[in-house]
């Protein structure tokens, strides 16, 4: 991204790949990693 942004996982949907349309940008694995890791702590996994 061309500046610093966020992600809010407050609300979370499961949609088809074919719902998601255009791809807006990629994160690095590091930054995934936490994204799954703040996802499974909200789960109580």
């Amino acid at each position: 991204m061309p500046r610093d942004c966020v992600v809010n996982l407050d609300h979370l949907q499961t949609v088809t790949r074919a719902g998601i349309g255009a791809l807006i940008t990629t994160v690095s694995r590091t930054k995934m990693a936490e994204v799954r890791a703040a996802l499974l702590f909200a789960l109580g996994f």
